[in-house]
């Protein structure tokens, strides 16, 4: 009886695992890809889409474009995974048996236990939260004015960070829009943890663009 192995998530992970297993197994394995969305997402880009959403077509990668004939795609979201029985459960009721299974389903934003920061917050770990962002900063915009900007807060001034402001820093001046961004990091250092340089370089760039 051909083998089951189940690959879960299109990140990086995922879509190297399908790559990989490929190579490694010619058809000699029965390769199911699992997925809540049908595209690879690059992901270290998709603070480009807060500024500009149309960039989604070039940092999202189909599915079919990257596995081959010897693997099936399952578009849904996990509901749980019997470990016991080796089978997952998809939100819409079936039911996908393993012998192996691969589980790169990506990571969760820490809040550090900060209250109300996960209700109120938005997060960047896909393509839906970097629209999702865009269309929050152009309603703020709209309902701000010059004397009463709205006021923009990210937490965090690592890559992502600073990637986020410098975006909804170009967003605000490419369209004129009312927003005061403030990047808030705990500690006293853009990029923590490199070079002094860069580090003061990207402080001068953000204070540039008034940030």
């Amino acid at each position: 009886m051909t083998e089951q192995v189940v690959v879960l998530g299109s990140g990086y992970a995922g879509a190297g695992a399908i790559r990989s297993l490929e190579d490694a197994l010619h058809g000699e394995a029965d390769v199911t890809w699992i997925s809540d969305v049908d595209y690879h997402l690059v992901l270290h880009e998709s603070h480009r889409c807060i500024r500009d959403p149309s960039v989604q077509e070039k940092i999202t990668i189909p599915v079919e474009e990257i596995m081959g004939d010897a693997t099936t795609f399952m578009q849904g979201e996990v509901a749980s995974v019997d470990t016991d029985e080796r089978v997952v459960h998809l939100d819409g009721g079936e039911d996908v048996a393993y012998d192996y299974l691969l589980v790169g389903i990506g990571s969760r934003t820490a809040f550090f236990g900060i209250e109300g920061l996960e209700e109120h917050a938005h997060t960047l770990k896909g393509l839906d939260d970097a629209l999702g962002i865009h269309e929050d900063i152009g309603r703020a915009s709209r309902e701000a004015t010059r004397t009463d900007p709205a006021e923009v807060v990210i937490g965090g001034a690592g890559l992502s960070g600073i990637q986020t402001a410098g975006e909804i820093a170009e967003y605000r001046d490419d369209q004129g829009a009312p927003l005061s961004i403030t990047l808030v990091e705990g500690l006293d250092e853009i990029f923590p943890g490199n070079d002094d340089s860069v580090q003061t370089a990207l402080r001068k760039r953000l204070e540039e663009r008034d940030v």
